[in-house]
C-alpha cells in the first residue's frame, strides 16, 4: 500500500484486503485462507454465483473461524 501497489479484483483480489476468507485457488478445493488484514472482517467472494460458498461461509462464522464480514457476488464493488 505504501509503495502505491493497487490490490483489486473480483475474487482473490478482493479477498486480500480482509482478515480471512475462503478461496479455491490453493489447493483446488475451497479452503480457509488468512489474508493481509487491512479490513478487520472476513470475506466471501462469489457468494451467490457458487452455491457451496454460502453455507461454508456461514458455518465458519458460526464456528468462530471467521469474524462477521462481507459476502459479495460477482461484479460487486
Amino acid at each position: 500500500m505504501e509503495k502505491g501497489i493497487v490490490l483489486a479484483g473480483g475474487s482473490a483480489g478482493s479477498l486480500a484486503w480482509f482478515d480471512n476468507g475462503t478461496t479455491d485457488s490453493r489447493p483446488k478445493e475451497l479452503s480457509v485462507v488468512e489474508c493481509l488484514g487491512f479490513l478487520p472482517y472476513s470475506h466471501s467472494p462469489h457468494y451467490h454465483s457458487e452455491e457451496y460458498r454460502r453455507p461454508l461461509y456461514h458455518k465458519n462464522i458460526l464456528n468462530g473461524i471467521f469474524k462477521a464480514g462481507y459476502a459479495m457476488d460477482d461484479y460487486s464493488g
